[in-house]
């Protein structure tokens, strides 16, 4: 008898690669979204020791013009911080899309690896009554 063939390989081979793809790119949005979170916790602390510099200077005297450069600072500081929040806030809208792709491939990829394990469970049934059933006139053969 012939060995067991699944018809539908090279489709179950590219559902994988589109799997594999999938996970590739949650992964790469996943990385940016942690740089942007460090981001964030880095122009914090920025912002924070700047704030330590800019209350030094003002105890010990600064001038109007170093005063305006301080704040004028500050707000671009702040800016960077919303900015960065808000592209986290889309980066993490879009990790959560690309993990619902990627569990939708990988239901894909499984309910065909599960057509092939229960086509190939049918076929070794099948080939094993056709193999009992030509012994079984093996017997009765060799009986008479």
């Amino acid at each position: 008898m012939k060995p067991f063939r699944f018809r539908l390989k090279k489709i179950l081979s590219y559902r994988g690669h589109l799997e594999k793809l999938a996970q590739q790119d949650l992964v790469k949005t996943q990385i940016k979204a942690r740089s942007l979170e460090q981001k964030i916790k880095d122009l914090t602390r920025l912002r924070h020791e700047t704030t330590k510099a800019c209350n030094k200077e003002t105890k010990k005297g600064i001038s109007g013009a170093r005063h305006q450069f301080y704040q004028s600072y500050f707000r671009t500081l702040d800016f960077d911080v919303e900015s960065a929040q808000h592209d986290l806030v889309l980066t993490l809208e879009t990790v959560k899309e690309k993990q619902a792709a990627l569990q939708q491939t990988a239901i894909n990829k499984k309910s065909l690896e599960l057509l092939k394990e229960k086509q190939q469970s049918s076929y070794l049934t099948k080939f094993s009554r056709e193999e009992q059933k030509q012994l079984d006139e093996m017997i009765v053969l060799r009986k008479r």
